[in-house]
């Protein structure tokens, strides 16, 4: 018997801490990281603040866990996808999923990951940047990618240009279609990778 009362509590906290993520992800697309506050996340989840403490340090934890999100998605979704022999079709699907992703998100969703100046939405050691990584370094391997650059520079190139694709997006209020977008631009930049 007691067993099962643990289980339930354990559910139970699962439940928890997904209505308290849920409830600020809601409240910080709609007004913004810093507009937003524990109390206000709590009073949304209809728990105390004591419980949002129980499951999260701060807020910026709840930004840990989005990241977290996106490189599940890297990992699960766009991993199995990146299979051609051609480096530069495998490009194409990772930034095809990658503007897929933010659109899916939405508008105010994507808006918020670029409002937090978080560390994380940049550090090359999470899963997404080392996807693109592995994919350069074997296009490099196979004799694809020009040696001209290094495959840091390459990489950098490729995410400070989707970044700023997507941050017109965000300019733009999403009046347009980001993966069209995102997949014409990147045959241009790829242009300037291909070995000769």
């Amino acid at each position: 018997m007691a067993k099962k009362q643990a289980t339930s509590r354990k559910l139970q906290a699962i439940k928890t801490k997904k209505r308290l993520f849920k409830s600020a992800v809601e409240l910080m697309d709609d007004h913004g990281y810093e507009n937003v506050t524990i109390e206000d996340i709590s009073r949304k989840a209809g728990v105390s603040v004591g419980a949002f403490y129980h499951y999260y340090k701060s807020k910026s934890d709840i930004m840990l866990e989005l990241y977290m999100q996106i490189d599940d998605f890297f990992n699960d979704v766009v991993a199995p996808q990146i299979v051609s022999d051609d480096v530069f079709e495998n490009i194409r699907a990772y930034f095809a999923n990658y503007a897929v992703y933010q659109s899916d998100k939405g508008y105010n969703h994507v808006k918020l990951l670029f409002e937090t100046h978080d560390r994380l939405f940049v550090d090359k050691s999470r899963a997404m940047y080392s996807l693109l990584r592995e994919v350069l370094e074997k296009g490099r391997a196979a004799g694809q990618i020009s040696e001209k650059y290094s495959i840091e520079e390459i990489e950098d190139q490729y995410f400070v240009f989707a970044r700023g694709l997507v941050y017109d997006w965000i300019l733009h209020e999403s009046d347009y279609d980001m993966e069209e977008r995102m997949l014409r631009r990147i045959d241009m930049l790829s242009h300037s990778f291909r070995a000769i």
